[in-house]
């Protein structure tokens, strides 16, 4: 069941991602001590409980520090509650005890949050060196070229998702961003309905739906946002 609602939620299926989760909530008291954590702190993300998901990963690191999974999700914890350096270096630690693509992405994108940008290139440049790639990673690469107005860098990370299901319609959207940043709304309006394309050409029925709403509705531009925040 576990396993179940975690593809679901990474498929942007939240829906359904609930409902699992649910079950195996209601169930957890069957299971060992570290999946009874593994299941309430995605249950209390599914929900929305971020307090609560936090002091969960935090008590399985303490019960179980070797573990990588609890230090990567709870770097995405502090990171959504704004706590940048706590979130590096949960992350730094996950990809000590556990190298992947998602800690690589996560530290990269903890040092931009942290106006480290060189520092931020040479770690996705690393994951890159070792095999390691995906569409979080070249999202955050995207980034990282914007800030650094590389606009040769930013096409690269699109044509490496063009075609690529669950990750070409996360990279139209940011694209989709960029454009209208620049006050070029008619080619905002295609990326985005491209994005929308994409997702529902790879059964992301939720990543389209939010992607029609952003391009129905209107939207802040990512761009607008990192740029502000760069300023402070």
């Amino acid at each position: 069941m576990c396993i179940i609602w975690v593809a679901y939620g990474n498929l942007n299926q939240r829906t359904l991602a609930l409902e699992n989760a649910a079950k195996a909530y209601a169930l957890r008291e069957r299971v060992s001590e570290r999946e009874k954590l593994r299941i309430a702190a995605t249950y209390f993300s599914t929900t929305g409980e971020m307090e609560k998901e936090t002091q969960t990963y935090e008590l399985w690191t303490v019960n179980y520090p070797r573990d990588f999974v609890p230090h990567g999700n709870l770097g995405t914890c502090y990171a959504n509650l704004g706590q940048h350096e706590k979130s590096l270096r949960e992350s730094q630690e996950a990809l000590r005890l556990a190298p992947s693509v998602t800690d690589y992405t996560n530290i990269g994108l903890e040092y931009i949050n942290l106006n480290q940008l060189d520092r931020a290139k040479a770690t996705l440049d690393e994951a890159l060196a070792h095999k390691l790639d995906g569409g979080g990673l070249r999202t955050i690469l995207y980034l990282l070229a914007f800030l650094r107005g590389d606009k040769a860098q930013m096409e690269q990370q699109l044509s490496w998702g063009s075609g690529k299901p669950g990750d070409e319609d996360a990279l139209l959207s940011t694209q989709s961003d960029t454009e209208a940043y620049y006050g070029r709304m008619s080619k905002a309006r295609d990326s985005s309905r491209r994005a929308v394309d994409s997702a529902k050409r790879a059964d992301s029925r939720e990543a389209a739906a939010l992607w029609q709403a952003m391009r129905r509705y209107g939207r802040r531009s990512w761009a607008t946002r990192w740029r502000q925040n760069r300023a402070l």
